[in-house]
């Protein structure tokens, strides 16, 4: 099929699906795989449009055809300019993961055909080494059909506030045990910036399992910067990954932490006879109290943060505090069609630990849900209203 204009393909293949006002203008190529109950949308605009709008487009088509959707879009050359240079900074932070913490106050000018990017020395060279530059050029080409030369330069460091709402509730950390630490990295880094001053993760009862011990308030992630030497970081791990060196002494561990605020590579070796007792402590979920620096890894062809010191840490869950408890009677899980993420067995404990008395799982079309739910309200005494 060939491109046509938005409203003929709505109007003769798709009636009845809601798409924003500005995508009107849009030529749009579809390829169908019925047997996958796939569709990929080319689109083509000759004017700049929102990729959120078009992102929500699709959105509107997989709900209505129950279909997964994909898409891409090819805008005129004359698009290309600062009002592209926000989805073209998102672009780059989600291909090349690395450079995810030094774009923050990053600025692009172009002057055609060159696109410079004024970044920090840091951030310059961790853009250098991914090669963001290389990457930028191929996006604009196949994106807004143009031959760009992009250049990278060093600026002065600038410091990045982040929006109100990205600030983070916190609770005052017990760092008794630190008396004496030298905290000016995390007081300068952290009021510099305007950033949350504490993290959702309490250090009571911290237990050390790796180094030494971790002396120090940790400060928001997004705010690490390899040039700054030694750091404390407070997170959530995910992605944990085991390997063990070619003569088998060292297991290799490489995880992914998170504070919420951003989300830093680590990478640590110990020695395969006491590797267990570490693992134990190191896992998917768990949460961790770091110290360390970053550094280049060969390897990964990255950034990773280098722990000297790793202790655990709690989260800090919120709490329902009214004296009158709501029940949910609109939830979907992992099991509903296409829009739940959370398993039924941690809603109802959640909600068990909230005081709620009863909550209604609802899924799209499904009952699958039914059965764990039923385990988890009698496990933690909740009653379970299932609905569809």
């Amino acid at each position: 099929m060939s491109f046509l204009p938005l409203w003929i393909f709505f109007g003769d293949c798709l009636p009845g699906v809601e798409f924003p006002a500005e995508t009107q203008g849009l030529l749009v190529q579809p390829h169908i795989d019925l047997d996958k109950r796939e569709m990929h949308l080319d689109f083509k605009a000759d004017q700049w449009i929102e990729p959120t709008a078009v992102h929500a487009l699709c959105a509107n088509v997989a709900k209505a055809t129950n279909c997964r959707v994909n898409h891409s879009i090819a805008f005129a050359p004359a698009c290309f300019g600062s009002q592209a240079f926000g989805w073209l900074l998102q672009k780059l932070r989600e291909s090349i993961v690395v450079v995810n913490g030094f774009l923050h106050t990053t600025e692009i000018t172009y002057e055609p055909p060159r696109l410079l990017l004024h970044t920090s020395p840091t951030g310059k060279k961790v853009l250098d080494d991914a090669d963001a530059a290389a990457w930028l050029q191929r996006f604009v080409q196949k994106h807004f059909d143009l031959t760009i030369v992009t250049e990278l330069l060093a600026a002065e460091e600038k410091a990045f506030v982040p929006p109100v709402e990205d600030t983070l509730p916190c609770e005052a950390a017990d760092m008794s045990r630190t008396a004496g630490a030298d905290t000016s990295r995390t007081a300068g880094a952290v009021g510099a910036a305007g950033a949350p001053q504490s993290l959702l993760f309490s250090f009571h009862n911290s237990k050390l399992l790796y180094g030494t011990v971790v002396q120090g308030l940790p400060v928001p992630i997004f705010t690490l910067e390899a040039a700054d030497g030694p750091a404390v970081i407070c997170g959530e791990v995910f992605g944990l990954k085991v390997n063990k060196t070619k003569d088998g002494t060292r297991h290799i561990i490489t995880f992914h932490i998170t504070d919420f605020t951003g989300s830093v590579p680590c990478k640590l070796f110990e020695k395969t006879e006491s590797a267990a007792p570490l693992l134990e402590g190191i896992k998917d979920g768990a949460c961790l109290l770091l110290k360390g620096h970053q550094e280049f890894d060969n390897f990964s062809k990255g950034y990773v943060f280098r722990p000297k010191g790793v202790m655990t840490a709690a989260p800090v869950l919120p709490e329902d505090l009214a004296e009158e408890k709501r029940v949910e009677l609109h939830l979907h899980t992992n099991m509903s069609e296409m829009d739940g993420l959370c398993d039924v067995k941690k809603l109802v404990k959640r909600a068990a630990a909230w005081g709620h008395k009863a909550i209604a799982i609802t899924d799209h079309g499904v009952a699958q849900a039914f059965p764990g739910a039923m385990e988890a309200g009698h496990a933690h005494g909740i009653k379970i209203l299932y609905g569809m």
